[in-house]
């Protein structure tokens, strides 16, 4: 089955696009009786979902992939989703912590038995440094600031044996920064960010300029007011994230 063949565009301008093509991966997926691929078109639909701020869209999409979940890897990475979409929606934090708990025992028990998610890996791969990284995202979602700091932190650590990090590496220094900020360290958010800033301008994606943004709107917060770092830190984020939305719009 040459499932490297499916790409999925995550760019926010293609969000149709890219919904279109995880359907017809799911579709693919249903015909030659591929439950690895299964789940992985259906998480894309659910990470999709929640990028496009439906998180409830997301549960069902991970709801549905539930009852064929290979063991391992696709399991945490559906999972992990479905901790990201409970910590967006709010109101019971249990129920993502359930989810996270679930994500972790998967990745615990994975002995890389799929031939998607753990032999072809790639943008199909759910590696350690993935996972850790998606953990930190929800809890940093959930308000734990020191848990997000600390599975940003193992995240980034974990790179460097990881060959399907993918933009983890990015997307952990943005959220190390927001969870360092949440936690009233600035010094350490800058510095967080250090790696961010010499990301081209087309490899400027909606995972990292949207977590940028929240960051943004956190440094407009009353007990930054005063902080002249702060500020300019946000002028920052704010040239950084206009250049990416400048490159995306259509010309002419």
């Amino acid at each position: 089955m040459r499932c490297h063949s499916i790409h999925i565009v995550s760019t926010a301008p293609s969000w149709d696009a890219a919904a279109e093509q995880a359907r017809a991966a799911h579709v693919y997926a249903e015909l030659v009786d591929h439950p690895g691929l299964r789940t992985w078109a259906l998480g894309t639909q659910a990470l999709i979902a929640y990028w496009t701020g439906r998180p409830r869209q997301a549960i069902i999409h991970v709801e549905a992939g539930l009852d064929r979940t290979p063991a391992g890897a696709a399991g945490a990475r559906l999972r992990s989703i479905e901790a990201r979409a409970w910590s967006y929606i709010g109101g019971d934090p249990d129920r993502a912590t359930a989810a996270l708990q679930a994500a972790d025992a998967a990745h615990a028990a994975d002995q890389g038995g799929d031939d998607l998610h753990d032999e072809i890996g790639g943008e199909f791969g759910w590696g350690p440094s993935r996972h850790a990284a998606c953990a930190g995202t929800a809890l940093l979602a959930l308000g734990n600031a020191a848990g997000a700091v600390e599975r940003a932190r193992q995240a980034l650590d974990l790179l460097v044996d990881d060959p399907s990090g993918g933009l983890v590496t990015e997307r952990a220094h943005i959220d190390l920064a927001a969870a360092e900020l949440a936690l009233g360290h600035l010094d350490v958010a800058q510095e967080a960010l250090v790696p961010v800033w010499l990301v081209p301008v087309p490899q400027r994606r909606h995972g990292l300029t949207d977590r940028l943004a929240q960051m943004a709107r956190s440094l407009g917060d009353s007990r930054w007011y005063d902080v002249h770092e702060a500020s300019e830190l946000r002028d920052r984020i704010e040239v950084f994230n206009y250049e990416a939305e400048a490159r995306a719009l259509p010309s002419g």
